[in-house]
């Protein structure tokens, strides 16, 4: 009972959604549309990079203080490195990597949209049947008369 009772409650909360179904399907053909365009991806992967380039200068000192109760209240010197410092340590092709990340990021998010926008039709397909069979489960159900 419960669990039909909150499906019915899911669908009256999603019913409003499904209704703007294919304004978002359109909304979401743009902007994969947008997104798979090259030079939009140079645009928004060039201004990803502009952001993290801000968080990589951002020195670690600061993080070491406040680690250092987590390490036995010994002291974490980290002498004013930064964040790129210490991951190129680590990898000296880190910003290399970094920004072939940030480019295959934007042109994914172009393949998901492209994707929803097929799938929007589906789900609302799918959601139009179970709602059918919520109210279809209501009718067989004793107290629901």
């Amino acid at each position: 009972m419960r669990s039909a009772l909150f499906s019915a409650a899911l669908l009256a909360l999603s019913a409003p959604t499904l209704a703007h179904a294919g304004e978002a399907q359109r909304d979401m053909e743009r902007i994969g549309a947008q997104l798979s365009d090259p030079r939009s991806q140079a645009a928004i992967s060039g201004g990803l990079m502009a952001i993290l380039d801000a968080f990589m200068d951002m020195r670690v000192d600061g993080i070491a203080k406040a680690l250092e109760p987590m390490n036995g209240g010994k002291p974490i010197k980290m002498k004013g490195k930064t964040i790129r410092e210490m991951a190129e340590r680590r990898d000296p092709d880190f910003e290399d990597k970094m920004e072939d990340g940030s480019k295959a990021m934007v042109a994914g998010a172009g393949a998901m949209a492209t994707a929803m926008s097929v799938m929007l039709p589906q789900l609302e397909a799918a959601m139009e049947k179970a709602g059918e069979e919520i109210d279809r489960a209501k009718d067989r159900m004793p107290d629901a008369k």
